[in-house]
């Protein structure tokens, strides 16, 4: 029996390594990574790129995804450096190592709403993508994953509440760290597997994400109260390097263009829905959202405003941050309008 599961196995590995033989000798494959897992509205949304590749060029550039298994987002960058991978799903964190000019969309508290940050984007996309475009990546669709709110262990609603307390930040977001730094955290500069093994020991005792990912990681299993601040939403991208793009046929890479950008648009609406579960499932099970007054709303603002000044002229440039606002600011009905 062991025998027969063994051949089985290597016949099983014959037959794909054969499959993937037969497709790399049909016509171009590009290789996109991944952090999302299978099953994940991001890796759906890459399998109905695939689809589009095929068909738009007739079944000449293939779009093959690896989902959830080949590393972080700079691993999935350097492996996209030495062409091990063509293409890849990127975060904020994943696109502030190829330019910062994206990051732009993501200072705190600057967007009251998603309606808000669709309307920026879309004005700025052109000068997003140059960006992009300059240090030798193409967008094939831009997409996000929701508000960036604070899981604690303990119940806190202002920045003084959280005075001290130890946050979990992202090894590759330096701008992130100082930033919490001021509003009065003590960030933990650690990998993103170490998350929950840390908050099990209580070497952190809070972490900014978002619900999706909150519910995905179990992380409010051990951090079960939510401040509903909406920090920031956590913005995303498909990219392929320009050097695997220029290889497709000019014929095709306004087709395929057109096709991704349409499926981003129904990712965003299918993962803001999502965002909205996620919170309601996690309520199910334990979860306390802590939702701010306005009182607590303005201290929030307060400290985020403080924060847009770290980066001004820094890490982000000036100019385009001004550009955001103002761009913000026009698609804002002036009745609503809460505050910088």
């Amino acid at each position: 029996m062991k025998t027969m599961r063994s051949a089985v196995r290597t016949i099983s590995f014959l037959a794909a390594l054969l499959t993937s033989q037969l497709a790399d000798a049909a016509g171009q494959v590009l290789k996109v990574g991944t952090v999302a897992p299978r099953g994940s509205a991001w890796a759906k949304a890459m399998d109905e790129m695939a689809e589009a590749f095929h068909r738009v060029s007739n079944g000449e550039v293939e779009l093959r995804v690896y989902p959830g298994t080949v590393g972080d987002e700079p691993t999935i960058l350097r492996k996209m450096r030495v062409n091990q991978l063509h293409g890849a799903v990127l975060t904020s964190t994943g696109l502030s190592l190829i330019s910062p000019a994206p990051m732009a969309l993501q200072l705190p508290m600057l967007f009251d709403s998603f309606a808000e940050l669709d309307a920026v984007r879309s004005a700025l996309e052109p000068e997003l993508e140059q960006k992009l475009g300059e240090a030798g990546f193409v967008v094939l669709a831009w997409g996000d994953a929701g508000w960036l709110q604070i899981f604690s262990k303990q119940p806190a609603l202002t920045p003084a509440h959280f005075k001290g307390t130890r946050i979990w930040m992202w090894a590759n977001d330096p701008g992130a760290v100082e930033v919490f730094q001021k509003i009065g955290f003590s960030p933990v500069v650690l990998s993103s597997v170490d998350m929950i093994p840390s908050l099990q020991t209580g070497m952190i005792e809070a972490v900014p994400a978002t619900p999706m990912v909150a519910l995905s990681v179990q992380a409010y299993r051990q951090a079960p109260h939510m401040l509903e601040v909406n920090w920031a939403p956590v913005i995303g991208a498909i990219v392929v390097s320009k050097k695997s793009w220029d290889t497709i046929p000019e014929a095709y890479r306004t087709p395929i263009k057109t096709a991704c950008a349409e499926i981003g648009a129904r990712l965003r609406a299918e993962v803001r829905t999502q965002s909205a579960d996620a919170v309601a499932a996690m309520v199910k099970n334990g979860l306390v959202v802590h939702p701010l007054d306005a009182a607590q709303r303005e201290l929030w603002r307060a400290e985020a405003l403080r924060a847009r000044q770290l980066v001004r002229g820094k890490s982000i440039d000036a100019a385009l941050i001004d550009r955001v606002i103002m761009l913000r600011d026009a698609a804002r009905a002036p009745a609503s309008k809460p505050g910088p």
